[in-house]
């Protein structure tokens, strides 16, 4: 065999052996399944036959780890190698749905409120749109919002709360004539309620009855600092510009601004 004709013949068998050991290197690495196994095979190989498949088993035993940990960390410690990979959404999935099952755990408005800020359009979002509003539904002009635990009583006149002067206080202005029935009248049961801007005051006001003989009393600028009930659950919240509720039976309607009836757990 002239020397032409041999160099050709030795590159095929060259080719031959390289091909044959990357392919036993493989094998050795997909019998080992680790990390190291495959990143060893990409050290020696990094455009191999096997390369892009190497890399494809990393990411999976990597997201494999952090679905084994189940933890927000442990996620986004994945995100921040694989943002663009294959198991990158069901990464992201999963750390909402931990940040929702922390959210319910907690109950409470700022956290609705604070989960639906970080997922907006998440896949649990209505979910949380619904919670929320059963523990914080919002006063409307359309609609009466009714209030169960809240007297029926209704007067005539306006009602004004703000900040009192000392922690934890309630200014109260009451411009009202009010029934008396059972030999109680409400202090509380103007027409109008109007709240100073976000303003946290309890439904407990609305009601407080006082001893009186007559068919009815009438509460001219009377004023008083009142303690804002720690022990309440009901509150009604006023937005960032005040509120102005129209009392109607057992419940609200909404005149101007923005309010909402807050619940907690008793």
């Amino acid at each position: 065999m002239n020397k032409k004709a041999l160099i050709p013949f030795l590159l095929c068998f060259l080719i031959f052996i390289s091909c044959s050991a990357e392919k036993k290197d493989w094998e050795n690495a997909e019998s080992e399944n680790s990390i190291t196994a495959y990143e060893d095979y990409l050290k020696q190989y990094p455009q191999g036959k096997f390369a892009d498949e190497g890399r494809s088993r990393i990411e999976a035993i990597q997201y494999e780890k952090a679905e084994a940990t189940n933890t927000i960390e442990a996620y986004t410690d994945f995100l921040k190698r694989y943002a663009e990979g294959e198991f990158a959404d069901r990464a992201r999935s999963k750390v909402e749905s931990i940040y929702f099952n922390e959210t319910k755990i907690t109950n409470s408005v700022e956290a609705y409120k604070d989960f639906l800020d970080r997922y907006p359009k998440g896949e649990v979002a209505d979910r949380a749109r619904k919670i929320l509003e059963e523990i914080y539904p919002s006063f409307s002009r359309e609609e009466v919002l009714i209030i169960e635990s809240m007297s029926a009583v209704v007067g005539t006149g306006e009602i004004s709360f703000m900040e009192g002067s000392k922690p934890d206080t309630l200014k109260i202005t009451i411009n009202v004539t009010a029934p008396v029935i059972n030999g109680e009248t409400c202090l509380g049961c103007g027409t109008l309620i109007r709240l100073a801007p976000n303003l946290q005051v309890p439904i407990k006001p609305f009601f407080t009855a006082m001893k009186w003989p007559g068919q009815s009393v009438s509460f001219k600028n009377m004023v008083s600092e009142r303690p804002t009930h720690a022990e309440a659950t009901e509150f009604i919240v006023s937005g960032p510009q005040g509120a102005t509720l129209k009392k109607e039976g057992s419940g609200f309607r909404l005149v101007e601004g923005e309010a909402n009836l807050l619940k907690k757990k008793k």
